[in-house]
């Protein structure tokens, strides 16, 4: 199973309620991201062109397949950097050239 089967793109979100931390949230013809929910659309796509399962991100990365599927399910979360970089290291990305995308790029501060 690759991650796009366990993390389907674009997944719609209603509008962010007050309170609930949503300082990075962009807004994408009425869907919402968090920056956790960028991240996770991001190493998504690169499993997709890579082939690589999310048990296989896990295992190379060090990052708990628990922790990848609390990423995708709840949006809140936030991650750290350096789960970032071990994410980053698996596809031989700078973070700067993760970051790299539209989505992530136009993400606006509330």
């Amino acid at each position: 199973d690759h991650c796009m089967e366990l993390y389907p793109p674009a997944v719609g979100l209603e509008r962010p309620r007050r309170g609930v931390d949503m300082a990075l949230t962009r807004r994408l013809g009425g869907i919402y991201m968090t920056f956790t929910e960028a991240i996770v659309a991001r190493y998504t796509q690169l499993c997709e062109e890579k082939g690589i399962t999310l048990k296989e991100l896990s295992r190379r990365s060090g990052v708990s397949m628990s922790s990848l599927r609390k990423y995708q399910k709840n949006p809140k979360t936030s991650m750290r950097i350096q789960t970032i970089k071990k994410i980053c290291d698996v596809f031989e990305l700078s973070i700067s050239a993760f970051l790299n995308t539209p989505d992530i790029r136009n993400l606006k501060f509330r």
